[in-house]
């Protein structure tokens, strides 16, 4: 079982709450659970629908008793798709987010391929004792859109964690949000940190850092050090947010540092031609002079390392702190 947890989960790394202010229809999905639909069409973080997948046929990825389900609601005007895997019991429970990675820079065009969450990934990720989100941003898979900026995966996914709200009979803990990204999701992971009070704690696992923050790692390390990769990566993020880059466009897409009042754990990998190590470093080094309870870990390998030891250290790492991340051995 853990071989395909991890291999699905690599595919896929490659690369506040509240209501409308009136009363909303009630919709029952035939799952034991009630889905509260917009007041009004289009109302970002609501439900759109909510189905339930064949259990049989994704039971043996999962632990027993779970439930998944697809989620569709409203964010940024658009029909974006999650999954929901939901245990047995009453709850509450913890919510651990996992969030893939992707493109960097909006493309203005849908990716039909990876990086999404399938429902066998989805399967594979269910997390014992503990419901497990696991959004694709609009432009990915099956939800609508193009691919946007890394700022509009973090609202595409902070408005699925609203959703969630409006599921009724889904008992979530309170204060328990654990967010878990790859590459870009890492960004995300971290965008919500600084946006969302419900987060307690994030890992990052290769972690794109955000705008600003590649800005200035490229001028620290120096034009001349930086390979074809760095380059392109660095042609492709200015020309993509011009001309109002500097202005509006780089600090949306960069997190505030400062404003990130839970601990971080990254992971970076020790060959990682996407995301170098000494950018990883560097994103480390902010968090820390920002007063962040950070914890860095390298693995040997190159981009997203997504093997058993990583999700040890993962595990290890976030028992303390309130939540015990489900490993089975290979």
């Amino acid at each position: 079982m853990e071989r395909s947890r991890l291999l699905g989960i690599a595919l896929v790394a490659g690369v506040l709450v509240g209501g409308a202010g009136c009363s909303a229809a009630l919709s029952r999905t035939g799952t034991g659970l009630v889905v509260e639909q917009a007041p009004w069409a289009k109302v970002d973080g609501y439900p759109i629908s909510l189905r339930a997948l064949p259990q049989a046929k994704y039971k043996s990825y999962m632990p027993r008793g779970q439930r998944m389900y697809s989620i569709r609601y409203w964010s940024r005007g658009l029909d974006v798709q999650g999954y929901l895997d939901v245990p047995p019991g009453k709850g509450p429970f913890p919510v651990l987010v996992y969030l893939h990675g992707g493109e960097v820079i909006p493309l203005d065009s849908h990716y039909h391929g990876y990086p999404v969450y399938t429902p066998v990934m989805a399967a594979e990720s269910a997390n014992a004792d503990s419901i497990v989100f696991v959004p694709n941003y609009g432009g990915y898979g099956p939800s609508n859109g193009d691919i946007g900026s890394p700022y509009d995966c973090m609202v595409d996914a902070a408005d699925g964690l609203k959703a969630l709200s409006h599921v009724k009979g889904l008992q979530v803990k309170s204060n328990a949000t654990y967010v878990f990204g790859f590459s870009l999701g890492g960004f995300v992971a971290l965008a919500l940190a600084q946006h969302d009070p419900q987060v307690r704690a994030a890992v990052l696992d290769s972690p794109w850092p955000g705008t600003l923050a590649f800005d200035a790692w490229t001028s620290q390390v120096g034009m001349i050090h930086l390979d074809m990769d760095d380059l392109k990566l660095l042609d492709e993020v200015a020309w993509a947010y011009s001309p109002d880059f500097n202005a509006t466009l780089a600090p949306m897409n960069s997190v505030q540092f400062k404003e990130v009042r839970v601990p971080v754990l990254i992971i970076g990998g020790g060959k990682d031609p996407i995301i170098p190590p000494s950018l990883v470093r560097a994103l480390y080094g902010d968090l820390r002079a920002a007063g962040v309870d950070t914890t860095l870990h390298f693995l040997p390998g190159g981009h997203a390392p997504i093997t058993l030891q990583m999700y040890r250290i993962a595990q290890k790492w976030l028992l303390p702190r309130g939540f015990h991340l489900y490993i089975t051995s290979p």
